[in-house]
């Protein structure tokens, strides 16, 4: 039979089965199916701990084979009760009565009895410990439970723990150091014999005390951030200097060593070691070997003399001068090697030499061995007692002939030097102002230079886009009207080679233009033009550039915006040829006090210092762009580490900036005026307005309209201020609206015709790419946007569509 029951009852009355309890056997009720019953059998056997179930007069029903082993008895001689006859003792020693079992008293006193230990001991008188819990059952059948566990390993690793910690008081108690043990909360555990004897404590005393206490507050505050460190796991080694009892100084050596269980700090051990003497001891011997050293060491004559002149040391360099060995020279008489005038003048010195003045030094002249004359300097020091008396002398000599010739030769060539810095100096400053004159003429070159570039640019790119283009256009519109008269097909289809020709042409001219001074910064801005020039860095290099703009920028003039498109694209230049990779990021920024542009990339980076330095198009592009910004009382920053990528950040003032960008730079007022359309002659005809400023291709567009039947041309205008005017009297359908013109750009005009006539469709017609302006124009009112050459049949195509 088995039970599982709820030990948590400990009330001393009889359990009632809860629901959750399963009883297997012959109990009447609350029978579980087989299956459910053959489990609880399986798991009886397979307990590790041994269980038995008594029935009222203590005898054992059932067991399971884990009491078998713990007992060390078959089955059937358990339950005939056999290990009644075993001798039962307590962990005291004394004898354990049957009555006292813990099932005995579970049954009688209807209690839970828990983990009471209990020693069997064995034929051949071996000891084995276990530990029983007993319960009550409420069955006629089954009056009791009994768990046994086996601890007879833990019983024998505690006799021998405590034997160790015998053994171990033992041999603390009889070291010559301090040893103690302190808990986390800094109460004493354990203390050693000259520990409780330092503090002058008993044993009593010592147990529990707080460390405060002990300490006192003005030792435990020094010790204090040592304690909280080896708290936190960290071992501590310091000297401190303590007072004892009776007065006396001592150094002391002091280990804090933490006590990790399961990697937390529970406390820690304290070992304080007396090193007193051997501080003393190392001392000396410190400084005497110091000394020593020393002496042996300095190119100087040392010697230690008694009172009546015998030498005490004499050290290798005296030694030597004199032509004898130190150990020839200890224990003689050092007045013995004066002659009698030096012995009375030496004497006489010496004789003036008190505790207050214990130093003198004088120079004498020497005879060298050699016969060569000599000059030392010598300084005595008198050694005094307390009570005054003199106990010995040190003197300390240095041949100082060589050092007296050399003072006088470093004098000479001083005032030489002097005379030559002197002249040096004017020299000099003659130089540097001149080349500071220089410096000034090259910078006043270098930024005329600048410029002149900058102009000389931005004066081939508006020839080549206000002029060559438009008139490659125009001659592209001329050979599709002469196409258009032609009936023979072979010069159609020369016609037709030509205008690839031309196409041609205009695409070339147009990325001159773009690499020389992009238009779109005159015609759209800055920010379309950074966005121009992203487009194209991924189109001509494969790099991914990222703008970022996230509030309008100043107006800024064409020059300072050339100027900062320059610098940005040699920026992206470099990321392509040195970052080693295919991405990076322009920053566009409207500052208090300018703009800032910032270029930055994930690659290699570089040290900046080092980069400047190089010779090579890197170093010298950096500088080049310095210089640039420079020159317009902007500055450039870089933020770059090697293997950390790059950022480098544009500064341009407020005022290296225009206001808005208008040619004439004067702002057009334009007044709103009403407009009434007038009855045309012919409803079915579709009004247009030609603007452009290119004479020449105006009229070209204009013939090559005129021939159609639907299109009346309403009339033409040379530019946006013009288109405006116009636009009020004509009243036109569609305006063909180029982008680039003086006075007002068609971005403008067309921002002015829709605020006043939205019902007037607008084609934007210009040599700028689809790309390049078709956002801007179409954000302003245009219902369309067109290059100039694409082919006749689109723009026509497309009038008719918006018309």
């Amino acid at each position: 039979m088995v039970v599982i029951m709820d030990n948590n009852n400990d009330t001393g009355a009889a359990p009632q089965a809860p629901a959750s309890e399963t009883i297997i056997g012959s109990s009447a009720g609350n029978r579980r199916p087989e299956n459910c019953e053959e489990t609880w059998r399986t798991l009886f056997k397979l307990l590790p701990v041994g269980v038995s179930i008594l029935d009222e007069h203590g005898r054992m029903k059932a067991i399971n084979p884990a009491l078998e082993q713990i007992l060390d008895m078959r089955h059937a001689d358990i339950l005939s009760g056999s290990y009644k006859q075993r001798r039962y003792v307590r962990p005291d020693g004394e004898p354990f009565n049957p009555t006292d079992f813990p099932t005995t008293r579970a049954i009688q006193e209807k209690s839970t009895i828990r983990r009471e230990v209990i020693g069997i001991v064995t034929e051949d008188e071996a000891t084995i410990w276990v530990e029983v819990s007993a319960a009550p059952l409420p069955f006629a059948d089954a009056a009791c439970v009994a768990v046994t566990v086996d601890i007879t390993e833990r019983m024998q690793s505690q006799e021998e723990a405590e034997a160790s910690l015998r053994f171990t008081e033992a041999v603390a108690d009889n070291v010559p150091c301090m040893l103690g043990y302190w808990t986390g909360d800094l109460r004493c555990a354990f203390a050693n014999r000259a520990y409780i004897t330092w503090f002058g404590r008993t044993p009593e005393q010592m147990q529990g005390i707080l460390m405060t206490e002990l300490l006192g507050p003005e030792l435990f505050a020094m010790n204090e951030p040592y304690i909280r460190a080896v708290l936190q796991g960290k071992d501590q080694q310091f000297e401190r200097m303590l007072t004892k009892t009776n007065g006396d100084k001592c150094c002391v050596w002091v280990q804090y060593v933490a006590d990790r269980v399961d990697g937390v700090v529970i406390g820690f051990f304290v070992i304080t070691t007396d090193i007193t003497n051997l501080k003393r001891q190392q001392a000396l011997e410190a400084s005497e070997r110091q000394y020593r050293r020393l002496a042996e060491d300095m190119p100087l004559f040392i010697a230690t003399f008694r009172p009546d002149g015998t030498l005490t040391y004499v050290n290798q360099e005296l030694a030597a001068s004199v032509g004898m060995s130190p150990a020839e020279l200890t224990g003689i008489n050092f007045f013995a090697f004066l002659t009698p005038e030096d012995r009375e003048r030496v004497k006489a010195r010496l004789k003036t030499l008190t505790p207050d003045s214990p130093l003198e030094t004088h120079e004498q002249d020497q005879i060298r061995l050699d016969g060569t004359p000599a000059l030392h300097r010598w300084t005595n020091r008198a050694f005094f007692n307390r009570e005054g008396e003199v106990t010995g002398y040190q003197s300390v000599g240095q041949d100082i002939t060589d050092l007296k010739l050399a003072e006088e030769a470093l004098r000479e060539l001083n005032r030489h030097l002097e005379q030559r810095v002197a002249e040096r100096t004017s020299e000099l400053d003659r130089t540097c102002e001149e080349l500071r004159h220089r410096n000034q003429q090259f910078r006043l070159l270098a930024a005329d230079l600048v410029q002149t570039e900058d102009r000389e640019r931005r004066r081939i790119a508006r020839l080549l886009h206000d002029h060559n283009q438009q008139l490659l256009v125009a001659a592209k519109l001329m050979i599709a009207r002469i196409q258009y008269k032609m009936h023979d097909s072979e010069l159609q289809e020369e016609a037709a080679q030509v205008q690839e020709i031309l196409d041609q042409c205009i695409e070339a001219s147009r990325e001159l233009t773009m690499e020389l001074a992009p238009p779109i910064f005159r015609d759209a801005g800055f920010a379309a033009g950074i966005q121009w020039l992203a487009r194209w860095m991924m189109d001509k290099h494969e790099l991914a550039v990222t703008v970022r703009c996230e509030a309008p920028l100043p107006p800024i003039s064409e020059e300072t915006s050339l100027m900062l498109f320059q610098t940005v694209r040699e920026l992206l230049f470099n990321i392509v040829k040195h970052a080693g990779v295919r991405e990076a990021t322009v920053t566009l920024e409207s500052m208090p006090d300018g703009v800032k542009i910032t270029v930055a990339d994930q690659g290699k980076g570089f040290e900046v210092e080092r980069a400047l330095d190089m010779p090579h198009s890197f170093g010298f592009g950096l500088i080049n762009i310095q210089e640039r910004l420079t020159l317009m009382d902007g500055r450039l920053t870089f933020d770059s580490r090697p293997g950390q990528g790059s950022r480098i950040e544009l500064h341009a003032p407020l005022y290296g900036l225009s206001g808005p960008h208008i040619d004439n730079g004067q702002a057009h007022q334009i007044e709103a005026v009403a407009a009434h359309r007038p009855n045309a002659e012919d409803d079915a005809l579709i009004r247009l307005l030609v603007v452009d400023d290119h004479a020449i291709l105006r009229q070209g567009i204009v013939e090559m309209l005129r021939r159609e039947p639907d299109l009346d041309i309403a009339g033409e205008a040379v530019d946006g201020l013009d288109a405006v005017n116009k636009c009020r009297d004509l009243n036109p359908d569609v305006i063909l609206m180029d982008v680039s013109m003086p006075r007002m750009n068609g971005l403008e005009a067309t921002r002015h015709i829709m605020a006043e006539m939205p019902e007037v469709r607008i084609i934007a017609l210009s040599m700028h790419a689809r790309f390049e302006m078709a956002e801007q124009m179409l954000a302003a009112g245009a219902k369309a946007y067109l290059v100039k050459d694409c082919p006749v049949e689109d723009i026509l195509a497309e009038i008719r569509k918006v018309g």
